[in-house]
């Protein structure tokens, strides 16, 4: 009896203890950021609709996937910094990972430049050769602005991932959120006193500029002893530039499959069209976003469980990750399934929701499946299977852009939605190699599409026959879908439950990787 009591004290004390460690912060500040933004994002939204119009913000929307695709010059050094980082760091060699941050730095500093650069000399007649002609319509200066904010934004990644690389996940997510709550409320603030979109990205820059002070001064704290110096390493900088490389192809790879299809919405169907479609991925997107910002703490962690040479721990960890995040995952898109007509209805309005219900459904299915790949992207380049991981990455984007590009001018806005969809079976080809290849351990993989399917399917068909809940009240809608979402969760966890086997039924192999 003694001994069960003492037995239920350590399990409660393991409990405790996990709210103090690295981890829970990591998650909760990640989880945070990624509940408050989104939600000040959606309430912002209608407002922008009204202040801009809908044309305008259409390009406002534009404004901001330009710079995500300007982004991509990174080269991937912010990846290369915190993989090996958590390298030397596990191995504790401070003075190989100074040199890696001097190299980084220089090389970022460079490519600012050259971006920024860029951006004062091109024309907009070969932007619109890309982006189509409505960007003919979009201020020079903005253009010029934007690659001022790129440039900015590429040196603030450098000390971000120093700090990313001693897994303070939580401080990145601090800093970050409240940057992304000061820019989207000093932009409403400033649509709402007719603001033109040149002000709006003047502040954009305002807010890129103390973004990367603040970033700065805490990487000083948290790595001693650091400073802006530059040194050279022939073979180091050829290390990083080849794992950088692959690095920066994904984030090629991640920018075009997350943005491009709103510039070939705007080319083949104009802004008006591009707002709609960006107004519904705004919440669908969000099912892959959250567990995706929650687990992206996995990467440093993973690389240092890796270099460390626990395997077995690896597995463990993978494991247990994966069968989260895809919990997560199907809770948040079914609650955006069922209650899509009302969501919409309550945000915007009643004609939009009539309009849009089955695009916004249609989108949530496709970010869904997009999603299984979360966990396993940061395993592929935690264990230096990057080049791998960037093939994978590569035929998603190319199966699902090519799809998108030949259906949306056929069935409009939500060929985008059935797009994605093309690029499932990519997916689960990456997933079984990863497990039953490279890992050699039990999969999680049938429990992802058995879920997926099956949630979604029993959906479709109770809203088939029982017709669309419809809520006009916020009140209700609130209280309905939090209700909802207890009971689901309380399935998941139960199932969790079930599924989190003893050590030896998830490792059930030792083969190192």
């Amino acid at each position: 009896m003694n001994l069960f009591k003492k037995g239920i004290k350590v399990r409660k004390l393991q409990k405790l203890n996990f709210f103090k460690t690295r981890d829970f912060k990591n998650i909760f500040y990640n989880l945070l950021s990624y509940l408050i933004v989104p939600v000040i994002s959606i309430i912002s939204t209608p407002i922008f609709i009204k202040n801009l119009g809908l044309k305008n913000y259409g390009y406002w929307i534009l404004i901001n996937s330009l710079i995500a695709l300007l982004g991509v010059t990174n080269m991937g050094l912010g990846t290369a910094i915190i993989n090996f980082g958590s390298r030397y760091l596990a191995k504790e060699e401070y003075y190989a990972l100074n040199k890696v941050i001097s190299i980084t730095l220089g090389i970022s500093m460079l490519l600012a430049t050259a971006v920024t650069s860029f951006t004062f000399v091109i024309d907009k007649s070969s932007l619109s050769l890309v982006l189509g002609s409505s960007i003919n319509q979009v201020d020079t200066n903005i253009i010029k602005f934007l690659g001022i904010i790129v440039g900015i934004k590429i040196i603030t990644s450098v000390f971000a991932s120093i700090i990313l690389a001693y897994q303070r996940y939580d401080i990145n997510s601090r800093v970050n959120m409240f940057a992304n709550i000061g820019t989207v409320t000093l932009t409403t603030v400033l649509s709402g006193m007719g603001a033109h979109l040149n002000e709006l990205v003047l502040c954009l820059i305002f807010v890129s500029i103390i973004t990367c002070i603040i970033f700065y001064m805490i990487t000083c704290k948290i790595h001693d002893n650091f400073r802006i110096i530059f040194l050279f390493d022939g073979k180091l900088t050829k290390d990083i530039l080849k794992y950088g490389i692959y690095a920066w192809a994904q984030v090629i790879i991640n920018a075009m499959y997350t943005q491009m299809d709103k510039v070939i919405i705007n080319a083949f169907l104009g802004p008006s069209a591009l707002g709609i479609y960006s107004t519904c991925m705004q919440l669908a997107i969000k099912i892959h976003e959250i567990p995706g910002s929650v687990a992206s703490y996995l990467f440093a962690k993973f690389s240092y469980i890796y270099e460390k040479g626990n395997i077995d721990q690896l597995k463990k960890e993978y494991y247990k990750a994966n069968i989260i995040v895809i919990m997560s995952t199907v809770l948040i898109g079914s609650t955006i399934f069922l209650f899509a007509n009302s969501i919409l209805s309550v945000w915007i309005n009643s004609d939009f929701s009539r309009n849009n219900t089955l695009l916004l459904r249609t989108l949530v299915i496709s970010v869904t499946c997009g999603a299984v790949f979360i966990v396993p992207f940061y395993i592929y380049n935690s264990i230096r299977k990057v080049r791998l991981n960037t093939i994978f990455n590569f035929m998603l984007s190319i199966a699902s852009l090519s799809a998108a590009f030949v259906l949306i001018p056929r069935l409009g806005v939500i060929g985008s939605g059935y797009g994605r969809m093309v690029g499932l079976p990519i997916i689960i080809l990456g997933v079984m190699y990863l497990e039953n290849k490279l890992l050699n351990m039990q999969t999680t993989l049938k429990l992802s599409l058995i879920l997926l399917t099956t949630v979604y399917l029993l959906m479709g068909a109770g809203i088939e026959m029982f017709g669309e809940i419809k809520q006009d009240s916020l009140k209700i809608l609130t209280i309905t879908s939090a209700s909802y979402v207890i009971f689901f969760a309380t399935i998941l966890f139960a199932m969790y439950k079930l599924l989190n086997k003893s050590d030896k039924d998830v490792v059930n192999k030792t083969n190192a990787i």
